[in-house]
């Protein structure tokens, strides 16, 4: 597998999820800030400007947390991104709109007991006839179970580095050939064509 992948994708045939792009690890004063969280936030903005433009669903996965959950009463970890408070928030420079598509989760998988697999069933066509584009935090966590979970179902899964925190980590495993369906990209490598075919890479 090359470095890095260059593909154009169908408007029509794309999905675009952003994971957790929250005040919690993306804004100075979360308890769980990394400046590489923060670092990403412009390449994403403008990867949100051009998907809208061609109307692209968009998928916003919020990490919340109820603090009644085993993580926290039995093993004393994940005591942040409270339902309702500034650290669950989306980061104001990435504010989602109206028309765009929202998963809430309670652990680190968007697939478990979300609405994650009912809504790609709604908004997309069969995974080996869909491209999913998968950005945000944390690479080696939150981000990494939504791109396995995509892997696994069998869609064309595109992760471009630059949108995702801990991308070197992320580049390491997503060029594994054990991720058949996982594309390491860039933003600036990613075009999109109404005529182009899935798979868009050969």
């Amino acid at each position: 597998m090359a470095e890095f992948t260059a593909a154009t994708l169908a408007p029509e045939k794309t999905v675009l999820i952003v994971v957790d792009m929250e005040n919690e690890f993306c804004t100075p004063g979360g308890l769980n800030y990394s400046t590489k969280s923060e670092v990403i936030i412009p390449d994403l903005r403008r990867l949100l400007n051009r998907v809208r433009k061609q109307g692209v669903p968009i998928i916003w996965c919020h990490s919340v947390r109820t603090q009644r959950e085993a993580a926290v009463t039995v093993f004393n970890y994940d005591k942040k991104m409270t339902e309702g408070t500034w650290g669950a928030e989306i980061v104001p420079a990435l504010l989602p709109r109206e028309t765009d598509y929202h998963i809430y989760k309670y652990s680190h998988n968007p697939w478990y007991n979300t609405d994650l697999e009912e809504m790609m069933t709604q908004i997309a066509g069969e995974p080996t006839e869909t491209n999913v584009i998968v950005t945000g935090v944390a690479a080696a966590a939150c981000a990494y179970r939504a791109v396995m979970g995509f892997h696994l179902r069998d869609y064309w899964t595109f992760v471009p580095l630059d949108c995702v925190d801990d991308n070197e980590w992320a580049k390491a495993q997503f060029s594994s050939p054990d991720y058949y369906n996982v594309f390491p990209t860039r933003t600036d490598l990613i075009n999109f064509s109404s005529v182009a075919p899935v798979p868009a890479v050969r």
